[in-house]
This record gives structure tokens, C-alpha cells and sequence, in this order.
């Protein structure tokens, strides 16, 4: 809080005024930042292609806010809920039963939360062996970060079919 109250320039009980805590101004950063995540509805295509938009601007938002750790949306935040619910939504949508729309939510939150970070942490990475970096390890096959999200984006949404919707 004293570090804020420094870049903002104002005393540090001024902050205080306005936010208790520190976990408070965290939840009040991230519903500010998952805000800007619209779910797709119903008109907007098909399930997948529903998934594929909200998740496509959830990274999207996130690169647009550097230093905003993806896991951080998952303090139980009011935008993150309303995520949350989006996203089962567009699942149940989809034909998935209420548990195997559970079971790809957390499956499709861990490779979003996962390919958020490797986004950040390629975008800093600035020293270091080039076999260590995501960069490094992808560079020879020259993919873009785009390709490589889509591709595993991919191999998400046709495992959850084959292994939840068609059983």
C-alpha cells in the first residue's frame, strides 16, 4: 500500500481511505480488468465457437494489462464468478451435463491460466539461455504465440468432447 501511495504521490492513509486493504484493492484490480471479458451469448455461435471468443479476449485483456497474474482471478472476485458462470453456461449449452461441464471449466481454466502466464513470461524475459524460454524452446518450429495458443486451445476443446460430451 505504501508503494501505491508513493506512485500515486499521496499519503499512504489516503489509500486507506479509499481501500482497507491490500486484499481489497486486489479484488478491486482484477474486477476491473475481468470487466472488460464479454461472454458470448447464445447468437454468437455455436459452444465452441463461444469458448473460443471469450477465451481469446480473456488473453486478449490480459496482455493488454501487464503484470496482472492470470491467477489472480481466482479469489472469488464478482467478475470472476460471472466468468465462472459464463463459461458453464456455454458448456451446459453445449450438451455437457452439469459435472462434465465442471469437469472442462477447470480444465480449460488451467490451460487459459497457464497460457496467460507463458504469454507474461515471454513478453519479460529479456536475459537467459534461449533453450530455457518459451521462446527458445518454440523458436526453431517458428510458430507465433497465436498458433501455439490456438493449437492447444484446440486439442482442449476436441479432448472435452471426445472424453465428456460424447460418452
Amino acid at each position: 500500500m505504501r508503494a501505491l501511495a508513493r506512485e500515486l504521490g499521496a499519503p499512504t492513509m489516503t489509500i486507506y481511505h479509499y481501500v482497507p486493504n491490500k486484499e481489497a484493492l486486489r479484488q478491486l484490480v482484477m474486477n476491473h480488468v475481468l470487466r472488460e471479458i464479454p461472454i458470448p451469448g447464445p447468437d454468437e455461435g455455436t459452444w465452441e465457437e463461444r469458448l473460443r471468443l471469450l477465451e481469446r479476449e480473456a488473453r486478449r485483456v490480459f496482455k493488454d494489462h501487464p503484470g496482472v497474474s492470470a491467477q489472480l482471478g481466482d479469489g472469488g472476485s464478482l467478475e470472476a464468478t460471472r466468468l465462472a458462470e459464463g463459461v458453464l453456461a456455454i458448456l451446459r449449452d453445449g450438451g455437457f451435463t452439469p459435472e462434465a461441464a465442471v469437469l472442462c471449466f477447470t480444465t480449460v481454466y488451467t490451460f487459459m491460466t497457464g497460457q496467460i502466464d507463458l504469454d507474461a513470461m515471454s513478453d519479460a524475459i529479456v536475459t537467459g539461455s534461449p533453450t530455457t524460454t518459451l521462446d527458445g524452446v518454440t523458436g526453431s518450429a517458428r510458430f507465433s504465440r497465436d498458433e501455439l495458443f490456438e493449437f492447444g486451445f484446440d486439442v482442449v476443446i476436441e479432448g472435452l468432447k471426445v472424453k465428456l460430451l460424447h460418452r
